[in-house]
């Protein structure tokens, strides 16, 4: 009979207990000193921390130690050996792939941890089960539950589709850790986060892992078992809180920004799919692609906050303005049910887009800087408010800091030079919009940003010449546009001669 490797944490002594009650050798691996010392007292002997640790038989004394990680199943009847030696298998599966497979297990007191500067990426998980309901959902879900840290910085996704095309691959490739890793080294990160989900019966074991990029060290793991279908989301949540503080993040934080994903998200996993295809959507294809897959979401969950904030942001870019603020307030009426960085989101934006009470709004934005320091949107969206109120300098001062935190999104360079030319410094101006030019980022910048650039150009002139109509010439002001741009060139030059 094959002897089966697991781990011993919360999953891998019930595995470990199952298999020994079913009569299946079992070799444990000790994750840590804390385990190994209690194994030891046991009377189970152990070659060393991560090493191997011989089970086949186990006496009562040594059950009681296990059981001081776990609580051990108790024997099943001989007729279900078979049938449950098969579900052990299978979680076995995952918890190997998590302890032995692949990366070396490093103990918690060696780990090289994180910092608030690095970040991660993000890969698919391995779904094993057979249920679609699962694809793309899981990832969605801990990609919420990692983003309510205020101390882990998740690659976005518009920079993990940019990276993909840069390694010639479609944008929605499937991130297998393999190919994470690659990304992830490519990004400049520092390691990407894997999860696996498999079915044992009408239960099912998650397992999540943090790899080093560079090394392939294994920084972290966790493995977690789900009762049943309905508490996945929040077995997923749970894993993900643990895995913050194995990371590094500090245990005041882990508690303090820890929403459970029912309540983040949506306890409806069919709800979650729906909101995560409009996310793909809205990325690939645009608002409108993406508009009916979260109105189906808050079909299936009329709860859904963060679903009714994504319709209101549809029709807010589809300049649907009234149904926009609609939506909008629906979120905001249902912002507890939302983590702690979606719910100031929300409530900025109600301020912002549907009361229009800008000082609210910006006292939102500021509180939700001073919480996440690091989220380029935090800043950006400060910076809207203070542009809507006039406040240039200061505008300026959270566009910059916006694009200190990402250089590949197309909105910080376009606000930040809307903010320059409102303080007429249109060299500044027409630099930003160059270097945005010059990396590339969409045809927006090429056919929209010059229009804007000569835009502000004939307000200022009419200005400072006291209401004259006529406006000079850009090239007299110094600017010079770039090759691209020439469509948008001919129509500005029109109406700036």
């Amino acid at each position: 009979m094959q002897t089966l490797i697991v781990g011993i944490g919360a999953l891998g002594g019930t595995i470990a207990a199952r298999a020994i009650s079913a009569g299946l050798p079992v070799r444990l691996a000790a994750r840590n000193t804390d385990s190994a010392a209690a194994l030891r007292t046991s009377g189970l002997r152990v070659t060393g921390i991560g090493g191997e640790v011989r089970a086949d038989a186990i006496d009562g004394d040594q059950q009681r130690a296990l059981s001081s990680f776990v609580k051990v199943a108790p024997p099943e009847p001989a007729v279900t050996k078979r049938r449950e030696i098969w579900k052990i298998a299978v979680a076995a599966a995952v918890a190997a792939g998590l302890v032995a497979g692949g990366p070396s297990l490093r103990s918690q007191s060696q780990k090289a941890q994180l910092t608030e500067k690095d970040t991660v990426v993000l890969a698919d998980f391995a779904n094993s089960t057979g249920d679609t309901v699962f694809d793309d959902t899981l990832k969605q879900a801990l990609s919420v539950a990692l983003n309510q840290s205020p101390f882990l910085n998740v690659l976005p996704d518009n920079k993990v589709g940019a990276m993909l095309k840069l390694m010639t691959r479609p944008s929605d490739a499937k991130l297998t850790p393999e190919l994470a890793r690659e990304l992830c080294q490519r990004a400049g990160s520092k390691a990407y986060i894997a999860g696996s989900i498999a079915s044992m019966g009408s239960e099912y074991v998650l397992g999540l892992k943090a790899v080093n990029c560079q090394s392939g060290d294994l920084l972290a793991q966790e493995q977690v078992m789900a009762a049943g279908k309905a508490e996945v989301l929040d077995a997923v949540g749970k894993a993900a809180a643990k895995l913050r503080g194995e990371l590094g993040e500090s245990l005041v934080t882990v508690q303090k920004f820890d929403v459970p994903l029912a309540e983040a998200t949506t306890p409806s996993l069919e709800a979650l799919k729906a909101y995560t295809l409009g996310q793909a959507a809205g990325r690939e294809k645009g608002p409108a692609a993406a508009l009916p897959h979260n109105q189906r979401a808050i079909q299936l969950d009329p709860n859904f906050a963060s679903g009714y904030e994504a319709v209101g942001a549809n029709y807010f870019s589809l300049s649907e303005l009234g149904r926009a603020s609609e939506y909008f307030n629906k979120a905001f009426e249902l912002r507890e049910h939302a983590g702690e960085r979606e719910k100031l989101a929300i409530t900025a934006t109600y301020y912002q887009i549907v009361t229009g009470e800008l000082e609210k709004a910006e006292q939102t934005y500021q509180e939700w800087v001073e919480s996440y320091p690091r989220d380029y949107r935090a800043h950006l969206r400060l910076g809207n408010v203070y542009l809507q109120r006039g406040q240039y300098e200061k505008a300026e001062e959270a566009y910059r800091a916006s694009l200190r935190l990402t250089t590949d999104s197309i909105t910080p360079y376009g606000n930040l030079a809307d903010a320059l030319l409102a303080l007429q410094r249109f060299d500044e101006a027409r630099q930003i919009i160059q270097q945005a030019h010059s990396r590339k980022l969409d045809d927006f910048v090429a056919l929209f940003m010059p229009w804007l650039f000569c835009g502000w150009i004939r307000r200022r002139w009419r200005r400072s010449s006291g209401g004259s109509p006529a406006s000079p010439r850009l090239s007299t002001l110094g600017f010079r546009w770039p090759p691209t741009a020439r469509p948008t060139r001919v129509i500005c030059s029109r109406h700036a001669s």
